[in-house]
C-alpha cells in the first residue's frame, strides 16, 4: 500500500459519513442507558457518566472498524484506510485507543489536530502523528 498524503476535505468528508452513523448508534445506545437511570440525567455526575457512556460507545464503534478492516463506512466510501505507520498493517487495540483519545483532544481544543495538519509537510493530522497511524488511501484509489 503505498502512501500518499490524504487532503482535509476527504478527511472531513469521511468524518462526516461516520458522524451520521455514530449519531445513530447513539441514538440507539441511549435507550437502556436512559431506561436503567430512569430519565434524562439531571446532575452534573449523570450528564458526565451519560457523555462517557456515549464517548465509549463511538469508541466500540469506530475501534471495532479500525482493527477489523483498517477503516471505518465513511472511509470506505471514500477510498480511504486507517495503518500503523512503522509497517502498514490494520490498527491494534492500543493504537486505536491512543488515536481516539488524542482526536478528542483535538476537538476539544478546537480542531488543533486539523491545524497541524495544514502545516506537515505530508498533511498528517497530530492525533495520527501522535498515536503512529496513517490515514491512507486504499489500494485501487491511489
Amino acid at each position: 500500500m503505498k502512501k500518499y498524503s490524504v487532503p482535509l476535505f476527504r478527511r472531513f468528508a469521511a468524518l462526516l459519513y461516520d458522524a451520521f452513523l455514530i449519531i445513530s448508534i447513539w441514538i440507539l445506545a441511549s435507550f437502556p442507558y436512559l431506561w436503567l437511570v430512569g430519565g434524562e440525567p439531571q446532575t452534573f455526575l449523570a450528564v458526565a457518566s451519560f457523555r462517557l457512556y456515549l464517548w465509549i460507545v463511538g469508541f466500540c464503534f469506530v475501534s471495532f472498524f479500525w482493527i477489523k478492516a483498517g477503516q471505518t463506512l465513511g472511509m470506505r466510501a471514500w477510498g480511504l484506510s486507517l495503518v500503523r505507520t512503522e509497517d502498514n498493517q490494520h490498527l491494534n487495540l492500543k493504537n486505536a485507543c491512543s488515536r481516539y483519545c488524542f482526536a478528542t483532544l483535538g476537538i476539544l481544543g478546537g480542531g488543533i489536530s486539523y491545524v497541524f495538519a495544514l502545516m506537515h509537510p505530508q498533511h498528517i493530522t497530530l492525533h495520527d502523528f501522535l498515536s503512529k497511524t496513517q490515514l491512507v488511501y486504499t489500494n485501487n484509489n491511489a
